[in-house]
């Protein structure tokens, strides 16, 4: 017999879900002597995306950028699909310099 699943046990999941990644991201940063290139701030900067904490994914992505000057053009470009839900946001845009 199969369990049953109901809308308020999906909605449990998905939370403790998003906080457990937040908490990851959140406690993976990192710093400029262990990744010079601020690799773990892209990565976490996509969690925080994926989230839709805009806020965070720009902090992060303005870091990562930081370390990676010659990024920012392509990112302006085109940020690519791990950004795409936060690429509209004005935060997003003024950081990597777009219109």
């Amino acid at each position: 017999m199969r369990p049953t699943f109901r809308a308020a046990d999906f909605e449990y999941y998905r939370t403790v879900n998003e906080r457990f990644a937040k908490a990851v991201a959140d406690r993976s940063h990192g710093d400029g002597q262990t990744d010079p290139k601020r690799e773990t701030m892209l990565r976490g900067g996509y969690v925080y995306a994926l989230l839709g904490d805009t806020t965070s994914a720009a902090a992060a992505l303005k870091e990562y950028l930081a370390a990676n000057e010659d990024r920012r053009e392509s990112f302006r470009a085109d940020a690519g699909w791990w950004f795409r839900p936060v690429q509209n946001s004005p935060t997003f845009r003024a950081m990597i310099g777009a219109p």
